[in-house]
């Protein structure tokens, strides 16, 4: 997924770490599955979900949003999750 790579690497996305001082992960891709890494700022969410709109109409892929799953980190406020995942 070339646009995924193409926001990451142009410092869009900041992805997660691991380990304190380990690298940032901000995507994995298996055959037919994606996992998306990235923080909990309306900026980053904003941007993939543009990145994933932007997948959709250039290769007619749809999201299945019942196969979908967003997790969050234990130190994200109710209220800003529910913000998050309303985008």
């Amino acid at each position: 997924m070339q646009c995924v790579r193409s926001v990451s690497g142009h410092g869009k996305i900041r992805g997660i770490r691991a380990s304190q001082n380990g690298p940032r992960i901000n995507h994995l891709f298996f055959v037919d599955d994606d996992l998306l890494f990235f923080c909990n700022k309306m900026e980053e969410v904003e941007i993939v979900r543009d990145t994933l709109h932007y997948f959709k109409t250039i290769f007619g892929q749809n999201i299945n949003p019942s196969k979908s799953i967003v997790y969050f980190g234990p130190n994200t406020l109710r209220d800003q999750r529910e913000q998050l995942s309303g985008i």
